[in-house]
């Protein structure tokens, strides 16, 4: 090839190089247009019919190649999807007869927890699968370990596998509200929800939970008062934590942020210590609240470790009665409640949805009580 030749194919490369930089920047910005205009409703209410990509080009002016890959977008977004032949806007909450679609979905309902080693959450999940059967439902479990990228999957698989339903206890990151948001199958949340999206959530009372705590331990002449959380919740809403510090400060007991006593998963020797610290700041005798039972349970293990004397110097309560709390080293006072009752409730509300209903947005609160039990006094 002539030093010419060279030049002029380095030339069309280039050119072709900035063509395709450029024809992506419009299809980009036409892919965020739509998109707005999907979520303000301008295109229609979810469910309702959307372009084929021949009028997509046609409108916008663009080629079948083009358009083709604004759908592709789209469909990625979780905005429109292909039923058939024909796609359909999918943001929001869809109405589940769409073209008849759904009443052809399996007998099958998805279940989501965040995470399948915790003896809590695998009761719920075992509850939620005894109610599923019981309705004639076949289910699918998946545990996405508190990753936000692994419920999304999971979701995505109980689509493609022909779920009617999902019932899923959802994780706290930002990106799963959006995707819920979008997600077509009917959802309701179980044990946890996400905060400003419409769809329903059967729960225990934590708010009233942590009240019941607070007060019970008052009764119990303890003076001075520890909160201990999973790190997940830090900044979060905790309705047991906001419950219980209520309580507690109508009461007259002086609170600080400081009080809240924040560990990661994984318990070592380090958190006991820290636990220990926190302990031995205050005046005996200490009530340490407790967001789960597992976390009672390392609360204990410190305080045998660095010899407090429970329930007389420190009392423990934790909340979910686990069935290890009552064979423990010392029997752990905590909150009980049925997750069997949860995923009734819960099966009740998909079933209705399931059905054409449309969500509520509404909060349906599981009533729980304290069990006491040695690892606080009685007075």
């Amino acid at each position: 090839m002539t030093e010419e030749k060279q030049k002029g194919v380095s030339a069309d490369r280039k050119n072709s190089g900035k063509a395709d930089v450029k024809k992506d920047g419009k299809i980009e910005s036409l892919s965020a247009e739509i998109e707005r205009d999907i979520m303000a409703g301008k295109l229609g209410p979810s469910g309702a019919p959307f372009w084929s990509t021949r009028m997509l080009a046609k409108k916008y002016g663009v080629s079948l190649v083009s358009a083709q890959r604004i759908s592709v977008e789209l469909r990625s977004r979780h905005l429109i999807r292909l039923e058939g032949k024909k796609f359909y806007l999918t943001y929001g909450m869809i109405n589940v007869n769409m073209q008849g679609k759904r009443a052809a979905r399996k007998k099958l309902i998805g279940i989501h927890i965040p995470n399948i080693e915790s003896p809590y959450f695998t009761a719920l999940a075992r509850s939620a699968e005894n109610v599923c059967r019981k309705n004639g439902y076949e289910t699918i479990l998946c545990s996405s370990g508190y990753h936000s990228e692994e419920e999304i999957s999971a979701l995505e698989l109980f689509d493609r596998l022909g779920a009617a339903g999902v019932l899923s206890c959802p994780g706290r990151d930002a990106p799963l509200a959006d995707f819920y948001r979008k997600f077509t199958l009917p959802t309701v949340f179980i044990s946890n929800r996400i905060i400003g999206l419409e769809n329903d959530c059967v729960s225990v009372d934590n708010h009233n939970a942590g009240e019941q705590v607070a007060r019970f331990l008052i009764r119990q002449k303890y003076a001075n008062f520890l909160y201990v959380s999973p790190e997940i919740l830090r900044g979060g809403k905790d309705e047991r934590l906001s419950g219980y510090v209520a309580c507690l400060k109508a009461a007259g007991v002086e609170w600080s942020d400081l009080d809240v006593i924040y560990v990661e998963d994984k318990i070592d020797s380090f958190i006991e210590n820290r636990i220990a610290n926190a302990i031995m700041k205050k005046n005996y005798p200490v009530a340490v609240f407790c967001n789960n039972d597992l976390l009672a349970l390392t609360v204990l293990r410190a305080c045998h470790k660095w010899n407090f004397s429970v329930p007389d110097e420190v009392g423990i309560v934790g909340f979910d009665d686990l069935s290890i709390v009552s064979a423990s080293m010392q029997a752990l006072t905590t909150v009980h409640y049925s997750t069997q009752a949860i995923a009734e409730e819960a099966m009740k509300i998909l079933l209705r949805r399931m059905a054409g209903g449309a969500y509520e947005g509404q909060v349906q609160r599981i009533s729980s009580y304290l069990i006491r039990r040695n690892s606080t006094r009685l007075i």
